[in-house]
C-alpha cells in the first residue's frame, strides 16, 4: 500500500495506488523481492514541514511493505460516525484505520524491530516430566487445553504448557529438535505481544477519535505490539515522530540480547520491567523540517537500554534523505517520486566487486558489457541489475551456505545483505574461502566463483543471449492465495 497525504485540512480520499505491474523491479524505496532477499518487506516513512513543501503545508508519506497475497492484506477504507471521521488502510478484521488520516491529522507506520522475543531453554525433570528446574528450585509446568473447531471434522484438542516465562513452542516445533534434546529440555517463547496488558486495538480505536495530534500521542501509549515508528502531521503545520510499543530493559553490555536462548533456571536472564514510553524515541517539530524511518536504527550506539542488535541497513532511509536534500521544496508529486525510486543503496557498495570479476563462462564478455554498466538502479528494463542480483545471490551462498540448516532454512526470509557487505570489506575475509577445497580462496576468487555460477544459471533460465536478460523477467509479482498457496492440490491453481 503506498500513499502520500497533503495536511491541508481538506477530507478528501487519498488516491488509490495504481496497480502494480506483473514485473517489478527490485528497488530500494519500492522494495519488491530479490534474489535471496525478503519478500518485500521493509517499510518507509517521513514527513515534510510546510517549510519543504510547495503548499506550505506538511507532506507525510508511507508504504508499508508485507509482501503481495489474494485477498490483500490492506484495503482502503472510510469510517464515518458521530464522533469518527478517519480514512486509510486498515486489515481484515480489524475495525479501525490503522494507518491514515482524520480531518486534523495522519498517521504512518513503519516496524521499530525491536527484539522483544527472548526463547528460554528451560530443563525438566528426568524424574518428574510434569515439573522443569527453575532458580530456586522444581517448578510446575501449567497446562491449559485449547480446542480448535474443524467445520466437518471433529474437534482438535492441544494441550499447551506453559513455563514461568511463556508458552512451550518446543512441543510443536520440528526444528528445535535440531538446537536441543527434547527428551530433556524445551523452549519456552517470552514475547510482550502475549502479556496480559496488551491494548494495541484499544489504543486504534482512540487514534482514530483523536481530535489532534497530541490526543493521538496519548493513544500511541496504548500500542503494545508490534512497536512502530510513527511519524505524524496535523493541519497547524506540526510533525512529530515516537517509537510506540513496549520493549524489555536491556542493559548495555549485559547478557544475550535476546540473539541466542538463555538457560531458564538463571534469574539473571529474567526480564526486569519495560523502557518507559517517555524514554523512547521520539521528536517533534525538529529544525531540519523533516523526519523519515526506514526500519534504520533509531537510537545511539551507546543508548542505555538498546531495542535489539539487529537493525536493518540504512539503505533506504539513507536514500529517503538523499532525495529530501536534493530540493529545497517539494511537492505531491515528487512523493510518488521517491516512492517509485528504483536505486538501491544496499548494491552500491558491491558494485566494484562485481565488476572487477572474471568467469570462464563462454558469455562472460556479452554479460559484462552489460554487467559493468550497472548503476545500482533496478529498474525493469534492465539486464545489468539481473546479471548483479544473480552474482549477488550466489556470493552469498558462497559465504553463508557454512552455516547450514541455519542459513539454507532463513535464506529467503531474512536478509543477509548486512553480513555479505561486512565481509567483503576484507579482501581476504575467513567467510570468503570455501572450506571444502585446499587453497584458500579470497573475496575476489569467491566473487569469480559466484560469477560462474550465476552465468550459468541465467543462461538455464533466460536463454544465451545477455541483451534478453533483463531484470524484470525475473521479477514477477506474485499474489499467493492465502491459506491455500501451500495446500498439495490446489496451490497451482491458486497464485
Amino acid at each position: 500500500m503506498l500513499s502520500c497525504i497533503e495536511i491541508s485540512g481538506s477530507f478528501t480520499q487519498p488516491k488509490a495506488p495504481q496497480k502494480k505491474p506483473q514485473n517489478l523491479p527490485s528497488t530500494e524505496l519500492g522494495q519488491w523481492d530479490q534474489f535471496g532477499g525478503k519478500d518485500g518487506i521493509g517499510s518507509n516513512n517521513w514527513a515534510l514541514s510546510g517549510k519543504l513543501s510547495a503548499s506550505g503545508k506538511p507532506l507525510v508519506t508511507n508504504d508499508p511493505h508485507l509482501g503481495l497475497s489474494a485477498p490483500a492484506i490492506w484495503h482502503f477504507a472510510h469510517l464515518e460516525a458521530p464522533g469518527l471521521n478517519v480514512i486509510g488502510g486498515t486489515l481484515p478484521g480489524i475495525p479501525a484505520i490503522v494507518l491514515g488520516r482524520t480531518e486534523k491529522f495522519a498517521w504512518s507506520f513503519t516496524n521499530t524491530g525491536p527484539n522483544v522475543q527472548d526463547v528460554y531453554i528451560e530443563q525438566s525433570d528426568a524424574k518428574n516430566p510434569g515439573m522443569y528446574r527453575g532458580p530456586d528450585g522444581p517448578l510446575p509446568f501449567k497446562v491449559h487445553q485449547e480446542i480448535i473447531d474443524i467445520k466437518g471434522s471433529p474437534s482438535l484438542t492441544v494441550l499447551v504448557k506453559e513455563t514461568r516465562h511463556g508458552p512451550v513452542i518446543s512441543d510443536s516445533y520440528a526444528r528445535a529438535k535440531r538446537a536441543i534434546d527434547t527428551d530433556h529440555y524445551a523452549l519456552a517463547l517470552r514475547w510482550t505481544a502475549l502479556d496480559i496488558e496488551h491494548q494495541s486495538v484499544v489504543g486504534l480505536f482512540e487514534m482514530n477519535r483523536a481530535v489532534d495530534l497530541d490526543h493521538c500521542k496519548q493513544a500511541l501509549r496504548k500500542n503494545y505490539a508490534p512497536m512502530q515508528n510513527v511519524v505524524m502531521a496535523d493541519t497547524d503545520g506540526s510533525i512529530a515522530y515516537q517509537a510506540a510499543g513496549i520493549a524489555h530493559k536491556r542493559l548495555l553490555h549485559h547478557g544475550l540480547y535476546g540473539v541466542a536462548s538463555a538457560p531458564g533456571w538463571e534469574r539473571q536472564y529474567d526480564w526486569n520491567g519495560y523502557v518507559p514510553c517517555e524514554q523512547l524515541p521520539a521528536s517533534n517539530n525538529p529544525d531540519k523540517g523533516w523526519i523519515a524511518t526506514a526500519n534504520q536504527k533509531i537510537i545511539a550506539a551507546n543508548d542505555p537500554n538498546p531495542l535489539t542488535s539487529d537493525w536493518d541497513l540504512p539503505a533506504r532511509y539513507n536514500r529517503i534523505v538523499e532525495f529530501i536534500k536534493s530540493k529545497n521544496i517539494h511537492s505531491f508529486d515528487d512523493m510518488k517520486t521517491m516512492q517509485g525510486d528504483t536505486l538501491s543503496l544496499a548494491a552500491t557498495p558491491l558494485l566494484n566487486l562485481f565488476k572487477s570479476s572474471q568467469s570462464s563462462h563462454p558469455l562472460t564478455a556479452k554479460a559484462m558489457e552489460i554487467g559493468r554498466s550497472v548503476d545500482g538502479d533496478m529498474k525493469l528494463d534492465s539486464g545489468g541489475a539481473l546479471i548483479f542480483n544473480a552474482w549477488a545471490d550466489q556470493l552469498t551462498r558462497n559465504l553463508l551456505s557454512r552455516l547450514g540448516y541455519l542459513f539454507s532454512d532463513n535464506y529467503g526470509l531474512r536478509n543477509y545483505r548486512s553480513p555479505l557487505l561486512y565481509q567483503v570489506q576484507h579482501a581476504n575475509s575467513p567467510w570468503c574461502d570455501d572450506p571444502k577445497t585446499e587453497q584458500v580462496e579470497t573475496c575476489q576468487e569467491s566473487s569469480n566463483i559466484a560469477l560462474d555460477k550465476a552465468l550459468e544459471y541465467l543462461s538455464k533460465e533466460y536463454g544465451n543471449d545477455p541483451k534478453t536478460w533483463l531484470l524484470g523477467k525475473a521479477h514477477i509479482a506474485i499474489s499467493e492465495h492465502r491459506p491455500f498457496r501451500k495446500s498439495p492440490l490446489l496451490g497451482s491453481f491458486l497464485i
